[in-house]
């Protein structure tokens, strides 16, 4: 699926739709306006709201754990963001770590919340 997807979208962006990029790959040739594919979790936490937004939990699972995302998102900005998440909303700490455990990742979020979350209040 993401082969046809890819395809799709060069003929409609050329030169900017990268498949699958590792880090360094990403660095070498990313610019502004970058699409990237990836393969998803067989599943995702669906909005709260719209079943197709984003919820807060998964965000902050892919920028403490994602390969890509971790490594683009500077540590400082990590602390900022997991503080101000954890200060300003309510999360769901099983939805969050049923997505973590989806991944493949619960140790590594633990981790990062750990290394993160300095000044945030308590999941």
């Amino acid at each position: 699926m993401s082969d046809y997807v890819f395809e799709e979208l060069c003929n409609h962006f050329p030169d900017k739709v990268m498949l699958k990029p590792s880090a360094e790959l990403y660095y070498r040739y990313s610019q502004d306006d970058q699409i990237i594919i990836e393969r998803l979790p067989s599943q995702t936490p669906k909005g709260v709201i719209q079943p197709w937004q984003s919820r807060l939990e998964k965000i902050l699972v892919d920028i403490l754990t994602d390969k890509l995302i971790s490594r683009i998102v500077p540590d400082s900005e990590k602390s900022a963001i997991t503080a101000g998440m954890l200060n300003e909303y309510t999360f769901d700490k099983g939805v969050m770590m049923t997505y973590a455990k989806r991944k493949g990742a619960v140790k590594k979020l633990c981790a990062a919340l750990d290394r993160y979350s300095e000044g945030a209040e308590a999941i």
